[in-house]
């Protein structure tokens, strides 16, 4: 029997009323996805009640925690949650339909829009540049030597090119330079 679950809290701002009961698994109480309202950004807090739990004894707890302190939303008490606890999605495989109906509205989201990562476009100072450089200088990574070793190109294996097919690609570089437009000094125009 697994027993890596936990009954979790969030806290008010005086750090003494909660005002949301759950049960996880790994960073569930960290995270923000699947929730009917953002987990808050203090992560103090965020209060671990009991952990080392199995999937039952922590459904039992949360039931417990929530009729102890009660939900706002039918009048018995303070927390946000909107069921008695208990049910969880543990396990849970959504259906075809609602993965197609998810994935129609990722792809309506992002139309038209660009998408790029976190740090695309934000220029890197240059101490950042600085201590890059000093961490890779020098540095080889074994991992990437031991995968090149078998490759038939790499330094050292390659067969030497044979005069025909020197000529041929001397020809093939000429065919398609001839194609291109050069400026009045004699360089290529880059096409457009």
């Amino acid at each position: 029997m697994d027993k890596n679950f936990y009954v979790y809290v969030f806290l008010r701002e005086d750090l003494v009323s909660p005002y949301y009961v759950g049960k996880g698994k790994g960073k569930r109480c960290y995270k923000n996805d699947g929730r009917t309202f953002p987990r808050p950004k203090d992560r103090n807090r965020i209060r671990i009640i009991k952990d080392n739990l199995t999937e039952e004894e922590s459904f039992i707890l949360e039931k417990l925690l929530i009729l102890q302190w009660g939900r706002q939303d039918n009048g018995t008490g303070v927390l946000r949650n909107l069921t008695d606890g208990g049910e969880g999605m543990s396990g849970h495989k959504p259906s075809e339909e609602t993965n197609r109906i998810r994935s129609e509205k990722i792809r309506k989201f992002w139309e038209g829009r660009e998408r790029k990562g976190w740090n695309k476009g934000v220029p890197m100072t240059e101490e950042r540049k600085q201590n890059l450089r000093e961490k890779m200088t020098g540095r080889k990574n074994p991992e990437h030597s031991e995968r090149m070793k078998g490759n038939k190109n790499s330094q050292g294996k390659r067969k030497p090119l044979s005069e025909e097919h020197k000529e041929k690609i001397r020809l093939g570089c000429q065919k398609s330079s001839k194609n291109r437009l050069r400026g009045e000094d004699g360089k290529f125009i880059p096409k457009k």
